[in-house]
């Protein structure tokens, strides 16, 4: 967890055009997002699934249904409506609970669930199994990508929204190219290797864009909880690294004595001299 402690983010968008120009307008999208790390991020998780999960999520399930199942238009009928309804799920849970949703952690951790249930689903061959797998996949789906949608609405600046979101919709083209390359790699290496190809590159990538939200704001963090939290000082007092205050985590800090004992003092005087009416 990063906390930040200081008065302003420091990023702001660049100028808007007063003319209307859908080219201009284009590329003054992609520079906020590109210089808006956690935009940035998001836009990244939607190039990514939809090259590597959306394939088999939809274009490829004809194909499933046909050769791995051995069913007709009716197996087909009951696999996207499986995926469908977990998506709807995923929907009503998100309604229910979303506003104790943490968007980041969601988009991030769900597309990897996304993509373990979809390497599950690619090396079964029961109808019914099968359904059950691309249910979970349609839930993991939903819990990735709304959060996803609702970090850029709540995030951006409010001039530059339907910019971000313009720009989160070019993602869908890359579905297109990776259908192409999944065709010619099913002839090449078989369905089966094809997609668990497709499954460990997006569990790969997924981490990596995780890794680098931590490195962008950590620059010399280290490689585990522990090592981010020690190294504090290189980034107070702008912003503070902290283990997750989660029950799961007594047996940290009993192991670490050393965060109450250093970290708190320091923290607790800092949040005491930001909200003092003088400021910090």
């Amino acid at each position: 967890i990063l906390i930040q402690l200081d008065e302003g983010s420091g990023t702001h968008p660049p100028p808007v055009s007063s003319r209307f120009s859908p080219w201009k307008e284009l590329c003054e999208g992609l520079q906020y997002v590109w210089k808006t790390p956690h935009l940035r991020a998001a836009i990244w998780i939607a190039v990514l699934v939809n090259f590597t999960a959306f394939p088999l999520s939809i274009g490829l399930l004809p194909y499933v249904a046909r050769e791995i199942f051995g069913t007709d238009q009716t197996g087909l009928g009951y696999l996207m409506a499986s995926f469908a309804i977990g998506s709807l799920v995923g929907s009503i849970i998100l309604g229910m609970v979303g506003h104790k949703v943490r968007p980041a952690r969601a988009m991030i951790f769900f597309a990897i669930v996304w993509h373990l249930f979809l390497a599950m689903f690619v090396w079964v061959d029961q109808l019914f199994l099968g359904m059950i797998l691309i249910g979970l996949a349609g839930l993991a789906h939903n819990l990735s990508l709304v959060p996803l949608v609702g970090l850029l609405m709540r995030t951006s600046d409010p001039g530059l929204r339907g910019r971000v979101m313009g720009v989160r919709m070019l993602a869908i083209y890359t579905l297109p190219i990776s259908l192409m390359v999944a065709g010619w790699l099913i002839d090449s290496i078989n369905f089966h290797r094809t997609m668990s190809l497709y499954m460990v590159t997006g569990v790969a990538l997924t981490l990596v864009i995780g890794r680098y939200a931590q490195d962008w704001h950590l620059a010399a963090a280290g490689t585990s909880v522990t090592d981010a939290v020690r190294a504090w000082r290189c980034h107070w007092p702008r912003v503070l690294p902290l283990p997750h205050p989660s029950p799961r985590n007594n047996r940290w800090l009993r192991d670490n004595p050393w965060f109450e004992q250093d970290v708190l003092p320091h923290l607790r005087e800092r949040v005491a001299a930001l909200l003092s009416p003088e400021g910090a």
